[in-house]
């Protein structure tokens, strides 16, 4: 539920940079750049591993097409920035296409103020998404711990079974030969005053 409030923020972050993109006419560029971030926000919470930032990276190549769709990369960042913290590695680097995107937005066509708004949007998506995937990766290492934790403590428990088997053992061998010392020392006694 927190990853869908935190991409309705980045969207609210994002409008009014797409406010200033659309001069008051909702156009079909317009449309068809909030389709995009909406399916590619969706998209990204089905699937798994690094096939996740697929999706965002499609909608930063999106502003190739339509300059003005560069005021909606702070969804694009949000999920750029949650799949490259749980990721790590080389996907650490896809955050750098959503400030790529916006350099070609601003380069091939975007307004000034457009980009600045959509800048702001990005900063507010890049934020939200480090914070989200800094929380999951605590969750993911809390829930790894807790599991090292419960199979710790099985295997003490199964080790004190053996332990309590062990000195169930012990003592009833004890308590045997005790018997049979007993035994051979009565035999012996009474076998001598017997003679």
């Amino acid at each position: 539920m927190e990853r869908l409030v935190d991409k309705v923020v980045a969207l609210v972050a994002c409008l009014p940079a797409l406010a200033a993109a659309a001069r008051g006419t909702v156009g079909a560029a317009v449309v068809v750049a909030l389709l995009a971030a909406v399916t590619s926000a969706s998209l990204v919470e089905v699937l798994r591993g690094s096939v996740r930032l697929v999706p965002p990276l499609l909608c930063c190549a999106l502003v190739c097409v339509l300059p003005n769709s560069a005021a909606l990369l702070g969804v694009a960042a949000c999920d750029l920035c949650f799949v490259a913290s749980l990721e790590g590695g080389r996907a650490r680097l896809a955050p750098l296409a959503a400030l790529v995107a916006l350099a070609l937005g601003w380069c091939v066509g975007a307004e000034g103020p457009v980009v600045l708004l959509a800048i702001l949007g990005a900063v507010v998506g890049a934020w939200l998404g480090l914070r989200a995937g800094v929380f999951e990766c605590r969750d993911r290492d809390a829930l790894r711990t807790r599991d090292e934790l419960r199979a710790a403590e099985l295997s003490l428990a199964e080790k004190n079974r053996e332990l309590l088997d062990a000195q169930d053992y012990e003592v009833r061998l004890a308590t045997f030969s005790e018997r049979a010392r007993i035994a051979r020392d009565i035999h012996d006694n009474v076998g001598h005053l017997l003679t």
